[in-house]
């Protein structure tokens, strides 16, 4: 299961990259409910849960 996830989401992430010209780091803009979840099921930093889950480096930007 997991490794289908990663999978269709490098698909999405390289689809991205070559049709609209995204390049790394990606800059990913956040709400404080999204941080608030991370934090609350112990899933780690949000730097590194996006960057595992896009396979690249990114930039974290709040609202």
């Amino acid at each position: 299961m997991r490794l289908k996830k990663h999978k269709r989401n490098r698909k999405v992430v390289r689809f991205y990259s070559t049709r609209y010209g995204f390049r790394e780091p990606f800059k990913v803009l956040c709400d404080g409910t999204f941080l608030h979840h991370l934090v609350l099921n112990k899933l780690g930093s949000p730097q590194e849960v996006l960057s595992s889950l896009l396979s690249a480096r990114t930039i974290l930007f709040t609202t």
